[in-house]
């Protein structure tokens, strides 16, 4: 950001604060009794009163010392990896294809390891463990006893509280 910008935010931003400074002024003004135009006007002064109030605090502008970096070379003989489209290819293939393919099957995982297991083969029920699931999500649903039927009851009364209206 370019300073005129950066002081273009913080002056909206000043502005912004006391605007809402000045309505909050103007709405409990009003709501003590004061009329729309004494409202109004006290709203407008403490929207100048906020605006000067915020335009003398300065700000505290401190940079923070980095310490000096110099980048060093990539040393010789230790290969940078670079994933092409090209890597996975047979080479009657190289050329034809634009995208990259990641086909790389992930090695043993280590238990401490925190790695999302979505599609692992040892960790993924068999079809048996999936319906005797099912079977015991419908059991239970089917085992708790359904509540009393209060429909009747709710419609007499509002046919009660309709007939005490009239």
């Amino acid at each position: 950001m370019t300073g005129t910008i950066a002081s273009r935010i913080e002056d909206a931003a000043l502005a912004g604060a006391a605007l809402v400074y000045g309505a909050a002024a103007a709405m409990l003004a009003y709501r003590f009794g004061a009329t729309h135009g004494y409202s109004l006007g006290g709203g407008l002064v403490a929207f100048g009163w906020g605006v000067y109030g915020l335009r003398s605090v300065e700000a505290d502008h401190q940079d923070v010392a980095l310490p000096a970096f110099t980048p060093v070379d990539w040393p010789q003989g230790v290969p940078i990896l670079e994933l092409w489209a090209e890597d996975n290819l047979e080479p009657e293939q190289k050329g034809q294809v634009d995208e990259l393919i990641l086909d790389d099957v992930l090695g043993a995982v280590g238990t401490d390891a925190r790695v999302v297991r979505l599609f692992d083969p040892a960790a993924m029920p068999t079809p048996g463990q999936i319906k005797d699931r099912i079977d015991a999500h419908i059991g239970a649903a089917t085992a708790a006893a359904p509540g009393p039927d209060a429909s009747q009851s709710l419609f007499e009364a509002l046919n009660e509280l309709r007939r005490s209206m009239r």
